[in-house]
């Protein structure tokens, strides 16, 4: 159990490190990788790759999205280390076996 804890609270630290370096760089006035998505197929791969982090808790990830959501643009890696960190910091407060 405190190994499980441990791992958690240092995935969360790397994570946030990551977006700070990645942060700073922008800063630093290296360009962002931005591409358009389309946002239903882009939270149905957010919903994929997460649920797995969620199952390691006992924990269901459902997203629900409308017909058509449209497109828009961003930098991939940056917003999926973003919703990975707020899906992260969620698990780590979440009960075993709820809901995310």
């Amino acid at each position: 159990m405190i190994c499980r804890l441990h791992y958690r609270k240092s995935r969360a630290k790397v994570a946030y490190i990551r977006t700070l370096i990645d942060l700073s760089r922008t800063a630093a006035g290296d360009q962002l990788n931005l591409e358009e998505l389309n946002i239903a197929d882009y939270m149905e791969q957010v919903e994929a790759q997460e649920n797995y982090l969620c199952l390691t808790k006992g924990i269901c990830l459902h997203m629900e999205t409308g017909t058509v959501l449209g497109t828009f643009t961003a930098d991939k890696l940056l917003l999926e280390r973003a919703i990975m960190n707020v899906i992260g910091n969620a698990l780590e407060y979440s009960p075993p076996r709820g809901t995310a």
